[in-house]
């Protein structure tokens, strides 16, 4: 009898794990499809969002610039003598001399060696992967230091809680302080000549160069923030085959810092600039669009700069030339914002989906 019972004890554990295998492959199945169906709601609003972006580039300003100053070239069909135009502080260098480019690069691919696997994506912790990474480079530990003494978070100002502070980990885990030798992201700290740890250029040197290429003054951008004494951070961006970046505002006391972005095509080819108008007047009785855009092409190895009203006003997004290709862009994020500052140039501007809880920007260094 005994032997019966352990041979039934047997069977039924068989039966049951057999049972349990069923129902971790009918969960895993059901998981699977989930996620598929997923993915496949996000690719159709990548595509909505996509057609949307281009109906804004299709009837978009077309923006020249002069080719001194950078500023756009005015003319009467975006000329509003009635105010400031909108995309004032929006500025162009089309000629960045090869030495300075291929520092700029060099300082691009340090910070994507050092920090590697760690590289963050722009969607955040949690947020739907697009494919798209980041990461940060400090001129010295003491920007970074200044920085969290202000009211700048490295999250996304949507999150909350736990997933606020998971976000705000990752993307500090993807920072380097480009004046110190750097441990690779595989842990280990490279080769006796420094090939793989040592920034083999002068960071703060390398942004003084790009910003000699444009008179403030002239260019009509701000010469206490255009310089680079006031240099924040750089921040690689690896878009990996992604076709387009939708329309949206840099978050100033969050990881979208900076009174003055400077971004750099590095490599993959160019993109379609667009920018587009606070929506302040919505749609004719007609079903018009009010919402004004203007647009311009960006070629590799060219810049553009986006501070005042192009930076605290306008949304900007990206549509590349090869959408399948390898494209990568390089920010130069200059100034910070005071809560104050922040509250005053952009959040008033723009309605409470668009801006943080004020009160949840509280240092870093004191949280």
């Amino acid at each position: 009898r005994w032997v019966c019972r352990q041979e039934l004890r047997a069977q039924q554990a068989k039966a049951v794990m057999a049972s349990n295998g069923n129902k971790r492959k009918r969960r895993q199945s059901t998981l699977d499809a989930e996620r598929e169906a997923c993915m496949e709601a996000v690719r159709a609003e990548d595509a909505a969002n996509l057609d949307d972006l281009k109906w804004f580039a299709d009837h978009a300003i077309v923006v020249e610039f002069d080719s001194r100053t950078g500023r756009p070239i005015r003319n009467e069909t975006f000329r509003n003598p009635s105010k400031l135009d909108p995309i004032d502080g929006l500025v162009k260098i089309i000629h960045i001399p090869p030495d300075v480019l291929q520092d700029l690069t060099t300082i691009h691919n340090h910070i994507k060696v050092v920090t590697g696997g760690r590289m963050v994506s722009w969607s955040g912790v949690g947020g739907e992967w697009d494919g798209r990474l980041r990461a940060f480079g400090f001129p010295t530990r003491d920007v970074l230091r200044k920085l969290d003494t202000s009211h700048i978070r490295l999250r996304d100002f949507e999150k909350m809680g736990s997933d606020a502070e998971e976000d705000e980990k990752a993307n500090r885990a993807a920072i380097c302080i480009l004046d110190e030798k750097q441990v690779q992201a595989d842990g280990h700290e490279g080769e006796d000549d420094g090939k793989y740890n040592k920034l083999s250029v002068e960071s703060i040197d390398a942004a003084r160069r790009l910003c000699d290429l444009v008179i403030p003054e002239e260019a009509g951008l701000p010469p206490d923030v255009v310089n680079a004494s006031q240099l924040v951070a750089y921040q690689p961006n690896l878009h990996n085959g992604a076709a387009f970046l939708k329309p949206h505002l840099d978050q100033p006391l969050h990881e979208g810092f900076g009174k003055v972005i400077v971004t750099v095509a590095i490599h993959g080819g160019g993109a379609t600039i667009i920018l587009l108008e606070k929506d302040e007047n919505g749609v004719t009785e007609q079903g018009e669009q009010h919402q004004r855009s203007w647009r311009f092409h960006l070629n590799q190895g060219e810049a553009y700069v986006l501070s005042g009203r192009a930076r605290n006003l306008c949304l900007h997004g990206v549509i590349a030339d090869n959408p399948s290709g390898v494209r990568e862009s390089l920010n130069l994020r200059f100034g910070k914002h005071s809560l104050a500052e922040a509250k005053t140039e952009i959040f008033d501007h723009w309605p409470a989906s668009e801006c943080p809880n004020l009160e949840d920007c509280v240092p870093y260094s004191s949280a």
